[in-house]
């Protein structure tokens, strides 16, 4: 079985309301008062266990037309970072100290892949204990000055932004051309990022193509995963 490592970096784009690192207000969000009933966005900020996780992953039709499950070949998040070199990119990849800070109150973690064609995709989530960090974004964009390119494991990365709208609390998004090694093709991972309320959420897709990592599956696999949590009770 194949994998192929999945990182990610913050770029800052001007556009309003689409940008690859962005944030809603918190301020914004509806209060109720306790005898109100649930919100959507009251479930939104809630804990979820592994199970609620399990059962807000899309279905491979809802990142749109030709998905499938999964087959040989993955990609998926990685955890070490001994291998990034320089060493403060790791930040790039949300693995800062703001980021281990996080893992210690991890409630529930979920991902699944899909396959479309020699195209593969990938969703994560995790629920904390406490609401999702904002160091993590911060940490990632005040080192992609220093980190537009740098390298895991022996591979060049260079990223460029995608233009998207925010999802959840804060997100970002970008897409990873990815050097190959030892007779390998290049890859191209399209990643969208967010966090909202103690879930952190990743949707990427990728392709040896660079015309056509699926970008629209990121989109529609986001709202799949938001719709179905705000469902949770």
């Amino acid at each position: 079985m194949s994998r192929r490592a999945l990182v990610v970096a913050a770029a800052a784009l001007v556009a309003a309301g689409c940008s690859p690192f962005a944030s809603d207000d918190p301020t914004s969000a509806p209060t109720t008062s306790a005898a109100s009933s649930s919100t959507p966005q009251d479930r939104l900020h809630q804990v979820y266990s592994r199970g609620e996780l399990e059962a807000a992953r899309p279905a491979p039709e809802d990142l749109g037309q030709g998905w499938g499950p999964r087959g040989d070949a993955t990609i998926g998040e990685i955890d070490d970072v001994e291998n990034v070199d320089p060493p403060e990119c790791a930040a790039m990849i949300l693995r800062g100290p703001a980021w281990q800070e996080a893992q210690g109150s991890v409630a529930g973690r979920t991902s699944e892949n899909y396959t479309k064609g020699d195209q593969l995709a990938f969703v994560e989530l995790r629920s904390f204990e406490q609401p999702f960090p904002s160091g993590p974004f911060d940490e990632a964009g005040a080192a992609l000055g220093r980190c537009a390119t740098w390298t895991y494991d022996g591979a060049d990365y260079e990223t460029t932004p995608l233009t998207m709208e925010t999802f959840g609390d804060r997100s970002f998004a970008v897409r990873h051309h990815i050097t190959g090694v030892s007779g390998r093709p290049d890859s191209y991972i399209d990643t969208l990022r967010f966090s909202v309320g103690h879930t952190y959420v990743v949707v990427a897709a990728s392709s040896t193509d660079p015309s056509t990592p699926d970008t629209e599956a990121l989109r529609q696999g986001a709202r799949s995963i938001l719709t179905s949590l705000e469902e949770t009770s």
